[in-house]
C-alpha cells in the first residue's frame, strides 16, 4: 500500500477467482463498525506516530520540508494538511468518529 495527500494505491496479487473475495474483505474493513478497542488502538497508534515523527525530525532537518511546502501553497486545507493529521486532533478520535 502506498499513499500520499492526493491518492492511495493498494496492490495485491491473487488468483483470478479470488478477486471478488479480496474486494469483499476491503469493503468489510472499510465499512465495518469500529469497536471501542479498535478506536483505542487507533488513537494510541496515531499518538505514537506523531511522537516518532518528532523524535526522527531531531536528526533530519529536512524531515518536514514537503509538508511545509504544501502548507505554504494550500494552507491548512486539502493538500496542505499533514499526512498523519494534525496532532491536536488525535485526542478527538473515538469509536463514533471512526
Amino acid at each position: 500500500m502506498d499513499y500520499d495527500q492526493e491518492s492511495t494505491y493498494f496492490n495485491a496479487s491473487c488468483i483470478e477467482y479470488d478477486v471478488t473475495d479480496i474486494f469483499q474483505v476491503l469493503v468489510d474493513l472499510a465499512y465495518e463498525p469500529k469497536s471501542t478497542l479498535a478506536a483505542n488502538v487507533a488513537w494510541m497508534k496515531n499518538k505514537k506516530s506523531h511522537e516518532l515523527a518528532k523524535h526522527l525530525a531531531k536528526y533530519d532537518p529536512f524531515a518536514h520540508t514537503e509538508e511545509i511546502i504544501l502548507r505554504t501553497a494550500f494552507g491548512f486545507n486539502t493538500l496542505g494538511n499533514p499526512l498523519l493529521g494534525q496532532e491536536h486532533n488525535v485526542d478527538y478520535i473515538d469509536q463514533k468518529v471512526l
